[in-house]
């Protein structure tokens, strides 16, 4: 089954509707104040909108070379910080969803992400990411431990203490975690393969192997021995089976990529056993 999500043709008022505003800003604190204090007499933003856009993650503090978020309006700004705003009124009007668990313990969980969220946020805000909606969702700090391509789906696994954030990031980066996805791909795969191909001169290995066919698609199982950026979408454009809903790396434009992580295995920070998460069937795709 493919998940088909056409846009509808932009009628006339859509046409005529102005384009989002986009702020974007870099200012020298010169004396001590407050942040919202400092941004409405440096912007012709509101107060009130000053505050909506920090909660949600676009402006950021700049000190002794450190950068990060920050949400507090009435925070004290000392001479020689800078601020800097990223507001895009796009971004900033989306409304969060309610995600899914799938298993969640005391310092960790896993979650059912779906096409089109991203793991952590940008410079223009992170209200809408996985692990501020999760924050939201559960009141508990999230850390991420691996990420997920932006238009994948599945399983992605979240942290709620240091210790077991490092402990499940050391696996993942190890190459220790078992991994499977799934993909719906264009043209018939009949046997199983063995990809290599170097991405950005760093090895990179894939395995891939035919579930079933039709006349034109294969729904296929991929395990992957490496980690590198679009590794599986990359892999299977080069040999001629570009997955379904890749718009990058095939020609696809209107349905979401159908490629999802389905299972997810790794030692629990808690009892250091093996433990083992799949994907409900229902989020798998399918022919």
């Amino acid at each position: 089954m493919v998940n088909k999500t056409k846009s509808p043709p932009p009628s006339l008022e859509t046409k005529n509707r102005p384009r989002p505003r986009v702020v974007m800003h870099k200012l020298r604190v010169k004396e001590r104040t407050t942040a919202v204090e400092f941004l409405a007499k440096k912007t012709d933003l509101s107060k009130t909108k000053i505050k909506e856009i920090m909660t949600k993650g676009a402006v950021w503090i700049s000190s002794s070379g450190n950068q990060k978020r920050l949400r507090r309006a009435t925070h004290s700004l000392h001479a020689d910080s800078f601020l800097s705003i990223y507001y895009d009124e796009e971004i900033i009007e989306l409304e969060p969803k309610l995600l899914e668990p799938i298993f969640e313990a005391q310092t960790y969980s896993l979650w059912i992400k779906p096409s089109g969220l991203i793991c952590g946020g940008s410079r223009f805000g992170d209200h809408c990411s996985v692990n501020r909606v999760i924050e939201k969702q559960t009141n508990k700090p999230c850390f991420l431990v691996h990420r997920l391509d932006r238009f994948a789906s599945g399983i992605l696994a979240l942290a709620h203490s240091k210790s077991a954030a490092k402990a499940i990031s050391k696996q993942f980066r190890e190459r220790s975690v078992d991994k499977v996805y799934k993909a719906l791909v264009h043209g018939r795969l009949l046997k199983n393969i063995k990809l290599e191909s170097p991405i950005e001169g760093k090895k990179s290995i894939s395995h891939v192997n035919p579930i079933c066919n039709d006349q034109s698609r294969t729904l296929v199982r991929i395990k992957i021995a490496t980690g590198r950026k679009h590794q599986i979408r990359r892999h299977l454009s080069e040999v001629g089976f570009p997955i379904i809903g890749d718009r990058q790396y095939g020609s696809d434009s209107n349905i979401n990529l159908q490629l999802v992580s389905v299972f997810t295995g790794f030692i629990c920070p808690e009892t250091k056993k093996k433990v083992s998460f799949e994907l409900p069937r229902a989020y798998h795709p399918s022919l």
